[in-house]
């Protein structure tokens, strides 16, 4: 699977290009439009806070990458969770936060979150539980685009660094695209 560093770089990317569309209530709200960007990154990242199970238990493959790596789990999860973000800004008495549609939380959360799907599947590794419920067959990848943690190795491997350089390679082509797009923009 990638490293947060390309997880949080599509986080960003999506966040470029959706801040303006989230709706002229985000722009009035007190929220800096920092807490926006914050709001993407963590979307960008969802999946793999199985992880962290994985990390206390001590067995990464027993918990990361498993039903939550799924379309169905990834849908459920981003309509749950931008419900209730939408009724928690409401309650914060951000009053006129609700200009900020449900369903647009609902589409930047699941577009993260699926798309956070496509690059682990485009990762070198096990595959994906794409269609859990349904089935728990793995999807492996059609085609490795990024190198990928190995859990196996450990959390300190040099083997990372390959990873690390792959990955600021994909970082910084959605910089690039991002800042053709400011600049195609300004004209």
């Amino acid at each position: 699977m990638p490293s947060p560093v390309a997880h949080f770089s599509m986080g960003a990317f999506l966040w470029f290009f959706l801040k303006d569309h989230m709706g002229a209530g985000w722009q009035r709200t007190r929220l800096p439009r920092w807490t926006l960007l914050g709001l993407f990154l963590l979307f960008s990242i969802l999946p793999d806070f199985d992880a962290v199970l994985g990390i206390l238990a001590g067995d990464m493959y027993r918990f990361h990458n498993q039903q939550s790596h799924s379309i169905f789990f990834g849908i459920l999860v981003s309509a749950v969770l931008a419900v209730g973000l939408h009724a928690l800004l409401r309650v914060m008495s951000f009053a006129r936060f609700p200009e900020v549609s449900r369903k647009k939380w609902i589409f930047v959360i699941c577009l993260s979150y699926q798309l956070h799907l496509l690059m682990d599947l485009f990762t070198h590794g096990r595959g994906l539980r794409l269609f859990w419920p349904l089935t728990s067959e793995r999807v492996p990848a059609p085609v490795e685009l990024f190198v990928g943690l190995r859990w196996s190795k450990g959390i300190w491997s040099s083997a990372h660094w390959l990873t690390l350089a792959n990955e600021l390679l994909f970082s910084l082509c959605l910089f690039l695209i991002c800042l053709l797009a400011s600049r195609r923009r300004s004209r």
